[in-house]
């Protein structure tokens, strides 16, 4: 204060201007993947120390939640449907001091999930006797690769000679797989036989087939449902029988019977001594 050309100065007074920055965010790629995959984790990043990013999703269908704090983990994508899912996530970035918060551009990205093709598979078969074909066939994909070098045919006929297991997988248009599997149990034939399985009788000879080797038995020609037949054959002939096991596959076996016939004898009259 001056009066009369003398001034006097009293006690200073200090105060601050503080400029907080306004933070920023470094772009975050999109991402897209297939179903029931896992994303690549997230992290934000800034220029300015300690900022803190805030961000909300528009589809939690995917798996991920529908806002949140910080960095955003890996995590497993979820799309159960047919079409895409998309999914937007906006973050803000934030910057707090002396009580004020100062809030940078956001930046937005998408994750998108594409669905996997829903295979159906079906078989002629699901259990075969030893030598039968199966023919199994798949749908609702575009392309297939079936397991040992089988093929990508939608359709392959295999005869496979034990228990055996087909896997196939297809990939639609988003480049997106799923896999299926088709089981065929292969059960044994019988090793049925036939004794004798070749003889040679005379003419007017009776004699015993007997079959072996399964559960029941079938003759050809009408020859019955038994075991053994016995027979009185006139001409050389085959005889079949075809036997079943207890798993209804069959074989069949047969028997040579050669028939010799019977030397003619005569008399003369006129020859005698």
């Amino acid at each position: 204060f001056t009066n009369n050309g003398l001034t006097c100065t009293g006690q200073s007074d200090t105060f601050l201007i503080i400029v907080n920055p306004t933070p920023d965010i470094s772009p975050t790629s999109d991402q897209t993947l297939c179903h029931n995959t896992q994303t690549t984790a997230i992290n934000f990043t800034s220029f300015v120390p300690n900022t803190v990013f805030n961000w909300i999703n528009n589809n939690s269908s995917i798996g991920l939640a529908a806002n949140g704090t910080g960095d955003i983990s890996s995590f497993t994508v979820t799309n159960t449907g047919t079409a895409p899912q998309t999914s937007t996530i906006i973050v803000t970035p934030s910057f707090t001091n002396n009580g004020l918060t100062c809030t940078g551009q956001s930046d937005t990205f998408l994750i998108i999930v594409n669905p996997v093709p829903a295979l159906t598979m079906a078989q002629t078969d699901t259990v075969i006797c030893y030598g039968k074909s199966v023919l199994i066939s798949v749908s609702g994909a575009m392309t297939y690769q079936w397991s040992n070098n089988l093929g990508n045919n939608s359709t392959i006929l295999v005869t496979p000679d034990a228990n055996s297991t087909y896997s196939v997988t297809g990939t639609n248009q988003y480049g997106c797989t799923s896999s299926v599997s088709a089981s065929i149990v292969v059960n044994p034939v019988p090793d049925v036989g036939i004794n004798p399985d070749s003889i040679e009788i005379c003419d007017n000879t009776t004699i015993t087939l007997v079959a072996s080797g399964a559960n029941t038995y079938l003759w050809a020609g009408g020859l019955g449902a038994n075991a053994s037949i016995t027979i009185t054959p006139h001409n050389t002939t085959t005889y079949v029988v075809t036997g079943t096991n207890q798993y209804g596959c069959t074989s069949s076996a047969r028997s040579k019977v050669i028939v010799h016939p019977l030397p003619v004898v005569t008399i003369n009259p006129n020859n005698q001594s």
